[in-house]
């Protein structure tokens, strides 16, 4: 739904580390074809039509013999994916320490923004009544989190909600990070840190996704 409202090319990538094969690939290869009828039959099913997978028409792409974040980082860089959308089984404990995370450690060397989607979330995109949340720390991933943030939330006419967690008290001096000063959001001086703080995320949400 996202690529085609963003008029983006999609897609669909499955990593086999079990054995070593020739990496294929349509359009233009030998994709192995029971393969190709799963991921189709995968898709129809997925998303409840039987055309589903031809109106979608991806890329459909198999990588064998490699670790699955190696394998997804690996295509998305050649690709120079614009975004990497992943489920995850959201394992924690002694589960995500002896299996380890997929989408952790792609999260952790991605060159592109990275959707994750936990196992038991709801499946429902963003809408005039279900914003997109995100969360301000004022640090230097701050601002482009906060545009393609933005970019999602006008694709999907949602609102956008900012919220910045205080520690300590409302009178805490709030820590800007470098990234505003005081001065710059016109604070008298002895403004709370909860009133800082909500002029700054004005102040971000003004700048990088718009009044």
């Amino acid at each position: 739904d996202l690529a085609e409202r963003a008029h983006a090319d999609l897609h669909l990538l499955h990593v086999d580390p079990n054995f070593r094969a020739r990496l294929a690939s349509t359009p233009g290869g030998s994709l192995d074809r029971a393969f190709q009828h799963r991921i189709e039959a995968f898709v129809n099913e997925t998303l409840g039509a039987d055309d589903a997978f031809d109106v979608l028409a991806p890329t459909v792409h198999e990588v064998h013999g490699e670790a699955p974040a190696d394998g997804v980082l690996g295509y998305a860089e050649a690709i120079a994916a614009d975004l990497v959308v992943m489920g995850t089984h959201g394992r924690r404990g002694l589960s995500r320490a002896m299996l380890g995370s997929v989408a952790a450690e792609v999260l952790r060397r991605s060159p592109a923004p990275l959707l994750v989607i936990p196992d038991g979330a709801e499946h429902t995109a963003p809408a005039p009544d279900r914003p997109v949340l995100v969360p301000i720390d004022f640090s230097a991933h701050t601002r482009p989190a906060l545009r393609l943030a933005g970019a999602l939330a006008g694709a999907y006419a949602a609102p956008l909600e900012l919220v910045h967690v205080l520690e300590g008290t409302a009178e805490t001096p709030l820590d800007l990070g470098g990234l505003l000063t005081v001065s710059d959001l016109r604070a008298g001086p002895g403004a709370t840190a909860r009133a800082v703080g909500h002029l700054a995320l004005q102040r971000l949400a003004h700048d990088e996704a718009g009044p």
